[in-house]
């Protein structure tokens, strides 16, 4: 008799909706609404993760950029800054003072003095640039400085993962009658840039996304 009750006429041929299809109709609704919310709330994740992707990959390239700027217009690297090391031992290579900075000096010629010698040479003055990789405090980031001649010193970079430099010696000869393996000589020096892109994922697992860059830029000079 109830459910007759519930289910009555209302107008011309019209019926009302009884309270278990009102029920069913407000969990399937719910149901597809909370479905819609996860969907739409990893959707912003996946947007806000390539978002920092994108910035950080930026950021890797402005390094970088600067860097081989800097390279390609020294007259010459300074011995053993970075490291002169054999192709054998590029593999295991690992964050130490050797590979966390570079000197590269800049010659300019000085037109004001009369040149000099019995040939006659231009007058240079010579200007050093440093770049050094230090940690930052209380994190296991590094930060990049930079040092051009008597300026101060500058921060060109933050939130690093790791970034060595290094040189392949011409050629190597790793055991007596083995062949020579051949590197790219002091002029080249060669770049290892990692970053971390912080993850939003709630596993602590997850620290984030690398991203590397591995160049080798030649000195002109």
């Amino acid at each position: 008799m109830m459910n007759k009750i519930l289910k009555r006429s209302t107008g011309a041929g019209k019926t009302a909706f009884t309270a278990i299809e009102v029920l069913t109709a407000v969990t399937i609704i719910a149901v597809l609404a909370g479905g819609a919310f996860y969907l739409f709330r990893g959707t912003v994740k996946m947007s806000e993760t390539g978002t920092k992707m994108m910035d950080y990959h930026q950021r890797a390239q402005k390094i970088i950029m600067r860097l081989t700027r800097d390279i390609k217009e020294a007259s010459y690297v300074k011995p053993d800054s970075p490291a002169l090391i054999t192709q054998d031992k590029v593999a295991a290579l690992t964050v130490s003072p050797e590979t966390q900075k570079i000197e590269i000096v800049r010659q300019k010629p000085d037109f004001t003095q009369t040149p000099s010698g019995p040939s006659k040479h231009v007058v240079y003055t010579e200007e050093t640039i440093t770049y050094k990789v230090e940690p930052i405090a209380g994190s296991s980031d590094y930060k990049l400085l930079r040092k051009q001649g008597a300026n101060p010193e500058e921060t060109v970079a933050e939130n690093i993962a790791e970034l060595l430099f290094y040189r392949i010696e011409g050629e190597t000869q790793v055991a007596a009658g083995a062949p020579k393996i051949y590197g790219a000589g002091p002029k080249t020096v060669y770049i290892n840039l990692k970053m971390i892109v912080p993850s939003a994922s709630a596993n602590q697992a997850v620290k984030g996304y690398p991203i590397e860059f591995k160049t080798a830029v030649a000195v002109r000079g």
